[in-house]
């Protein structure tokens, strides 16, 4: 049980500093603080995004990316890595 807790514990601080680093780089591009992306602010630090991979991104159609979908995107490999980020 101790060689359990020893693995995991490494293992759980890597997955909530890995969540941080993805809320921080959302909120980096979330100029206005309102929660949602728009095209306008995604392609402000991430001037690779298509218009095409932005509406991909926004699942439900309505507009902008929320929160969900961009941690949707992420995980799908939508977006630049960091280094391709303007």
């Amino acid at each position: 049980m101790k060689n359990a807790t020893l693995i995991a514990t490494p293992a759980l601080l890597l997955a909530f500093a890995a969540t941080a680093v993805q809320a921080q780089d959302a909120t980096a591009v979330d100029a206005d603080g309102d929660g949602q992306y728009t095209y306008e602010e995604v392609i402000a630090v991430y001037p690779d995004v298509t218009e095409e991979t932005y509406m991909t991104m926004d699942a439900n159609g309505d507009g902008t990316v929320d929160a969900e979908e961009w941690a949707t995107a992420e995980a799908d490999g939508m977006l630049p890595s960091e280094e391709d980020a303007g």
